[in-house]
């Protein structure tokens, strides 16, 4: 049996308390990427770097998944774009170049996949993301928005790469210790946060059903289509269904946080739409990579 993960409560509590106390929520707007900063060192900081070693050690392996995760998914949402309008286009490329969502290894797990080569994906993705995102960005849509690629590169390495390297630091001292049993509640807080901040942004978006229905659907077909290439290029059943999450579950979050900066308010509400879609869309993902029991 499926148990839903706890980020989509936090996603859910956050569009109802955006809707009703939006205040609270456009104060926390401008320190989105300080909060998934803050998420990214809690996350990071249960990485095992051993993982990671043998993940990479595997270079064609490495390379499939690479070109899956980042450049197949960016043209597969780049086609996509061209049937949508300017701000749900953008929102739909600016997920297809985010990172595996952090979340994926304990979806693999709960989906009984290979929890290691998920965990290991999902590190390099985040290691890589502040090189491949600004290009791929200014590859497809240079010419049609302004995006500052150093700065968004900027914003990435602190986002992510400082964390990394704060976490292991924290580790060696053993700072992480007194927060153990807090940790689930101490990330869920924050992504509820995360989630009240950014969904002020979703909600206009969220009663002009006419306009959403089409993102909607493109997001559930871009879910599906990447999760099954993802799955396609495993060897084995628990290789496929790592390899299906790693490939359609996307940090939302991060790409909610870097669209509102770099791009405009309503490009984040889609991507923040786009990452409800996606949970809910773990229901049949269950059943087509696990099958009924």
């Amino acid at each position: 049996m499926l148990h839903l993960p706890h980020s989509l409560l936090a996603i859910v509590l956050g569009i109802i308390l955006a809707f009703f106390i939006p205040q609270v929520g456009l104060v926390i707007v401008p320190y989105a990427l300080v909060l998934i900063g803050i998420i990214n060192l809690f996350s990071f900081s249960r990485i095992n770097v051993h993982e990671l070693i043998v993940f990479a050690s595997n270079k064609r392996k490495v390379a499939k998944n690479l070109f899956v995760d980042f450049f197949l998914s960016s043209g597969v949402a780049f086609i996509l774009g061209s049937i949508l309008p300017k701000e749900q286009a953008l929102a739909l490329f600016i997920v297809a170049v985010m990172p595996t969502a952090a979340i994926t290894t304990l979806l693999t797990r709960e989906f009984h996949g290979e929890v290691d080569e998920a965990m290991g994906l999902t590190l390099l993705s985040f290691s890589l993301v502040p090189f491949f995102a600004p290009l791929l960005l200014f590859a497809f849509y240079g010419e049609f928005v302004s995006i500052e690629v150093l700065s968004l590169a900027y914003s990435l390495i602190v986002v992510i790469v400082a964390p990394m390297f704060f976490s292991r630091l924290f580790k060696e001292f053993d700072v992480f210790s007194h927060i153990k049993t807090n940790y689930s509640k101490i990330v869920f807080a924050l992504l509820l946060l995360l989630s009240w901040g950014l969904s002020v942004e979703a909600i206009p978006l969220l009663t002009d059903w006419l306009v959403l229905i089409n993102f909607i659907a493109a997001s559930a077909f871009f879910t599906l289509i990447m999760a099954f290439l993802g799955s396609i290029i495993g060897s084995f059943k628990k290789e496929k269904i790592a390899f299906a999450l790693t490939a359609s579950i996307k940090s939302t979050a991060l790409g909610s946080a870097l669209a509102l900066v770099f791009l405009n308010a309503t490009t984040a509400g889609y991507v923040v739409v786009y990452g409800l879609v996606s949970h809910v869309l773990l229901v049949p993902l269950y059943w087509f990579l696990v099958g009924k029991k």
